[in-house]
């Protein structure tokens, strides 16, 4: 079995920065606050949720309650769900680590949740918008990378712009 990055983004336990915001009292808030922390667009989130963009957009503005959608709505956003609904409870859902057993071999274990530190500036949730085409195409790009890296050579260089 393989070790993939896009392993890596759904089964690591990754914490973004808590929000410095306060308590959303509504739904509509806590939706948008949630989004805005995973540096999702509206669209992006409708993809990543199955809605629409204008189902979006009403949820954030108040114009529709929370609904039978609030499960992809939070799943999409990587959150609890009664946080979402609610308010009430930790925003934040833990999930168990997938851990490679070692470079090479077929073992790979699961153990009990740990902070990981996650190595890009991208928050890793943005990938979740990705189509499964496009996801696989970065996880080759980065392995080629780091195996290029990884042999020491050097990696090829931006191409020089003309002025």
């Amino acid at each position: 079995m393989e070790y993939h990055f896009s392993d890596l983004l759904n089964h690591q336990s990754i914490r973004p920065p808590r929000s410095n915001c306060c308590v959303k009292s509504n739904f509509s808030d806590r939706l948008k606050e949630a989004r805005l922390l995973r540096g999702y667009t509206q669209q992006a989130l409708a993809r990543a949720s199955g809605l629409s963009q204008s189902a979006i957009a009403s949820y954030e503005s108040g114009d529709r309650g929370s609904s039978r959608s609030v499960r992809s709505l939070a799943q999409a956003l990587d959150i609890e769900i009664e946080w979402l609904e609610t308010g009430n409870g930790p925003m934040e859902r833990a999930v168990l680590v997938y851990e490679p057993g070692g470079r090479g071999t077929d073992r790979h274990s699961l153990r009990e949740p740990q902070p990981v530190v996650w190595p890009f500036s991208v928050d890793p949730r943005r990938f979740g918008a990705l189509h499964p085409e496009q996801l696989q195409f970065l996880d080759q790009l980065l392995e080629t990378y780091l195996d290029t890296c990884q042999r020491g050579a050097k990696p090829p260089r931006s191409p020089k712009r003309r002025a």
